[in-house]
Order: structure tokens, then C-alpha cells, then sequence
């Protein structure tokens, strides 16, 4: 979950959830580096979005360490999340 007093990313209180193809427009649109996250795969230097049991995980890998790490009940505002905390020219 997102931390408490923390704002949610506006899509967040939408009622339509992001789908995984949605996020990969978005990422297109605002021409953010495609190297600079990794959602099917773990790899160094990037954020990654995976799942650990019942939830979605969003964290930065560095040298197999996980910082930031953020926890979601779905994988749409994991994504939502995630596009919110990148930026182009990574």
C-alpha cells in the first residue's frame, strides 16, 4: 500500500483500472526509457513491478537490493504507481 499521508497518482481514484497495455502507452507517450523499469523480469538498475503472493510490488533494484519498496492489492495501481514515479530521461 501507499504510505499513509501519502497522495495516490490521480489515476488512482478513477474508476477504470490500468491494464499492463495501457501502462506501455503511457511509458511511450511520455517517452520514458523503456530501460528504466522491468515488468516481467528482475534486473539491476531499473523499477520493477512483480507479484509476491496476494500483492503487487513496485521497488528499485541496485546490485540485487530492493529500496522504496511499495506494496498493492491489484496490479493496476501497482502500474499506476509505478508510471507516477518515472520520468522521462532516465
Amino acid at each position: 500500500m501507499v504510505a499513509a499521508g501519502e497522495a495516490l497518482p490521480e489515476r488512482m481514484s478513477e474508476e477504470q483500472p490500468m491494464t499492463r497495455d495501457e501502462f506501455l502507452e503511457a511509458i511511450r507517450t511520455r517517452k520514458i526509457d523503456p530501460r528504466s523499469f522491468d515488468l516481467d523480469h528482475r534486473r539491476d538498475e531499473c523499477h520493477v513491478l512483480e507479484t509476491r503472493e496476494t500483492q503487487w510490488v513496485v521497488f528499485y533494484s541496485e546490485r540485487g537490493l530492493e529500496s522504496g519498496i511499495r506494496h498493492f492489492p491489484t496490479q493496476s495501481d501497482a502500474l499506476e504507481y509505478l508510471l507516477s514515479v518515472l520520468r522521462p530521461g532516465f
